[in-house]
């Protein structure tokens, strides 16, 4: 029966006094020695989205696992409520601004969620630069503008930033 090891050829020489380089290290090298891989686009995590109540958005119709994070900012709240609690105010600044105050108390808890929501919109916007409504941002570095539907604007994001 033949011995399963044989000794190498000249060919398999690489190194003087080296006879013989395992497939095992020819694929270490070759791996060692090839450039990196290119870096795998980041995944979409976060939509946000800033917009005022003349263009309500239109959510994913079918929410999946895997779709991003989505905040839908309405950055107009904060000046919607600024006119109503602003209506019928008395002329007298004081009084005007002790009314103002009372009705400011009366507001729920849950309009002033929205309301931190709203200004918190509004920062991110202006962070963001954002100067036309509506306006989707795709993890903090691309945008769209002028689209209402969420599945659209995210069908416009993929064609460009195909990998």
């Amino acid at each position: 029966m033949a011995n399963a090891l044989q000794q190498p050829t000249r060919a398999a020489s690489i190194l003087p006094g080296m006879h013989y380089i395992g497939w095992a290290s020819l694929v270490l090298l070759a791996v060692v020695n090839s450039p990196p891989a290119p870096a795998a686009p980041e995944a979409l995590h976060l939509i946000e989205v800033f917009t005022d109540a003349q263009h309500p958005i239109r959510e994913f119709r079918h929410p999946a696992p895997g779709l991003p994070e989505v905040r839908i900012y309405q950055v107009d709240r904060l000046h919607r409520l600024e006119s109503r609690l602003s209506e019928n105010l008395p002329v007298d600044p004081a009084q005007a601004r002790r009314q103002a105050f009372e009705r400011l108390q009366k507001i729920h808890e849950t309009a002033r969620a929205r309301l931190r929501h709203a200004a918190v919109g509004l920062a991110r916007a202006a962070h963001y630069g954002i100067d036309r409504y509506p306006a989707m941002v795709f993890n903090g570095q691309a945008v769209v503008y002028g689209l209402t539907d969420l599945e659209t604007a995210l069908a416009h994001y993929r064609h460009w930033h195909r990998p």
